[in-house]
């Protein structure tokens, strides 16, 4: 009798578990990344999934932007995290933040008197800049703001990844410009102020599916995705 009841109750909790992943309650999503959106959007978006969709596993892939668009085309994963521009027709997009620049400087840079930056001030000054091959879309995004501000910077190096930057402006190499959320990085002896720049808000981040995929917890975890403010995100870590 007691083995019967035991067999009954699993049989009913597997039929409400399948219940639950055909529905989208619960089930899998495999979601690509960049390292900079791990920052501060990723970290909430996790919260929000913890507390909202506890029952939706998330399987995590960092990855580069291109690499993201190569794993949706091939179903390697379900949704990526990426930068613009995202040309594909069998894609569907939600631009999910943007957040604004920062001038990261060493120790001694006489900037630091400044208590808000232009992009005048490294005309003609070293800059640790973005590699074209890395980081297409800060390279070009940084460049596009430096032409238009008619200041030409002096790349003295380029990477592709800003710890890596911050990590020479705190050797004392050079300035460098990052994202604001890469304050959170909190590298010793680097100190940011804030950047003016047109528009106020360069740095945008996208989400990214394939408008054909028939994962059922995919509507439920894009539920989740919301345009917000840096500053609604750094609540929602601060609140946990």
């Amino acid at each position: 009798m007691l083995e019967a009841r035991r067999i009954l109750r699993l049989t009913e909790s597997a039929a409400l578990a399948t219940r639950r992943v055909a529905s989208g309650e619960a089930g899998t999503i495999t979601l690509g990344f960049t390292a900079a959106s791990g920052y501060s959007f990723l970290p909430s978006l996790l919260l929000q999934r913890a507390s909202h969709a506890p029952n939706i596993d998330v399987a995590l892939k960092e990855m580069v932007s291109t690499e993201q668009v190569e794993s949706l085309v091939t179903g390697r994963i379900d949704i990526g995290l990426l930068r613009p521009p995202i040309a594909r027709s069998e894609f569907t997009t939600l631009k999910v933040t943007e957040e604004r620049l920062v001038a990261a400087l060493p120790v001694g840079d006489p900037r630091l008197s400044e208590a808000t930056l232009t992009l005048k001030h490294f005309d003609r000054q070293p800059l640790i800049m973005y590699a074209a091959d890395g980081a297409r879309y800060f390279h070009d995004m940084l460049t596009g703001l430096f032409d238009a501000a008619g200041a030409t910077p002096i790349a003295i190096q380029s990477l592709s990844q800003i710890h890596s930057m911050l990590a020479l402006v705190r050797a004392g190499i050079g300035a460098a410009l990052v994202p604001e959320a890469a304050q959170q990085l909190h590298f010793d002896d680097v100190h940011f102020r804030p950047l003016e720049t047109e528009p106020v808000a360069p740095v945008e981040l996208f989400a990214a599916w394939r408008s054909d995929n028939d994962n059922p917890a995919l509507a439920t975890f894009l539920d989740l995705l919301r345009p917000q403010s840096l500053e609604d995100l750094e609540a929602l870590a601060e609140a946990h």
